[in-house]
C-alpha cells in the first residue's frame, strides 16, 4: 500500500463517480407535472393515471411531480426538471422559446376572456377606464389575468388586481359582493350565468382566442415517443388514463386535441419582461 499512488487512486474516484451519475441521470423517470392548482389529492387522481399510462406505453418509467406550490413549480420548470408537462399555453410557449419543448396535444376548444363591469357603473366602458381601479381575477400568471395586465404598457396606469382564489365561478361571486369595479372571466363562465344575472354586468374588453391548456415534452422525449402520445392521447384509447383530467377541465372532451406550433407564437410575452408576469 506504501507504493500506492494517492493521486491514481483520487483520478479512478472521480471518473466512478462522474460514471456513475452519469448513469443515474441517462436512467431517470421521466417526469410528468402540472401547475398546483389541485390539492394534492385530487393532483394524484388526475395525474397518476396518466403517468401510469405513458410509462406503459412508452416503455419507460414515467412518474408524476406534484409541486408544493408555484415558486417550486416555476424554479424546477425553468430548471427543465419537467419531462412533460401540462398547463396554460402561455407556459407552453414559454418553454417551447427557452427550453425547447415541443407542443403535442390541447384540451379541446379555446381559452376565451372577457372583462365585465356593472351595467349601470357610467365609468367603466372600455379596458383604459380601469387604470388603477381594483380588478377581481385570478392570481398571475393566470393566462386571463396576464393577459388584461398586458394590455397597459406602463405599469404605473395598470389596475389594481383583486386575486381571487378558487376559480372563475368565485371571480364573478367576488364581484357581485362590490369589492372591485371589473372582473376577469372565462367566456364560458359568462355565458352559463343566467340572463336575469347577465342583465347586471356590461363587457368592456374581449380577448383573442387562446390555444386551450396543452401537453408539452422536453428532449428526453424522444420524436418517436412523442408519436406514440400523441397518437394515443387524440384517440379513444386514451380517454380511460385522462378520464379525471378531461372530466374536470374539459367536461364533455373524450380526448384531446392535436397541438399547432404556429398557435403558440409570441404568447411567452405574456410571462416574460412584464413587472406582472412570472
Amino acid at each position: 500500500m506504501s507504493n500506492s499512488n494517492p493521486t491514481l487512486f483520487r483520478s479512478a474516484a472521480l471518473w466512478i463517480a462522474f460514471w456513475s451519475a452519469s448513469v443515474t441521470c441517462a436512467h431517470a423517470d421521466l417526469v410528468l407535472s402540472s401547475p398546483p392548482r389541485e390539492s394534492a389529492e385530487q393532483g394524484k387522481l388526475m395525474y397518476e393515471p396518466l403517468a401510469k399510462y405513458f410509462s406503459e406505453l412508452l416503455g419507460e418509467p414515467v412518474t408524476y411531480a406534484q409541486p408544493r406550490d408555484w415558486l417550486q413549480y416555476s424554479t424546477d420548470m425553468r430548471a427543465g426538471k419537467y419531462d412533460i408537462v401540462f398547463d396554460g399555453p402561455h407556459f407552453a410557449a414559454w418553454r417551447m422559446k427557452h427550453l425547447n419543448h415541443a407542443p403535442l396535444v390541447k384540451l379541446p376548444g379555446t381559452l376565451d376572456f372577457m372583462v365585465i363591469a356593472r351595467w349601470d357603473d357610467k365609468r367603466i366602458n372600455k379596458l383604459r377606464d380601469l387604470v388603477a381601479l381594483p380588478v377581481c381575477g385570478l392570481p398571475s400568471p393566470n393566462l386571463g389575468t396576464t393577459m388584461v395586465m398586458a394590455q397597459f404598457l406602463n405599469p404605473v396606469t395598470q389596475p389594481d388586481i383583486y386575486e381571487t382564489k378558487g376559480g372563475f365561478d368565485e371571480v364573478v361571486s367576488t364581484f357581485a359582493t362590490g369589492k372591485c369595479r371589473a372582473a376577469i372571466v372565462r367566456d364560458t363562465v359568462f355565458k352559463k350565468l343566467s340572463d336575469a344575472d347577465k342583465k347586471q354586468f356590461k363587457v368592456v374588453f374581449k380577448s383573442p382566442s387562446y390555444p386551450n391548456q396543452t401537453i408539452t415534452v422536453g428532449e428526453r422525449v424522444r420524436p418517436k415517443m412523442r408519436e406514440k402520445l400523441v397518437a394515443a392521447l387524440t384517440e379513444k384509447k386514451g380517454f380511460a388514463p385522462a378520464e379525471v383530467l378531461l372530466s374536470e377541465l374539459s367536461k364533455n372532451a373524450k380526448f384531446f386535441a392535436p397541438a399547432q406550433i404556429a398557435d403558440y407564437k409570441g404568447l411567452e410575452s405574456l410571462l416574460e419582461g412584464v413587472v406582472w408576469g412570472w
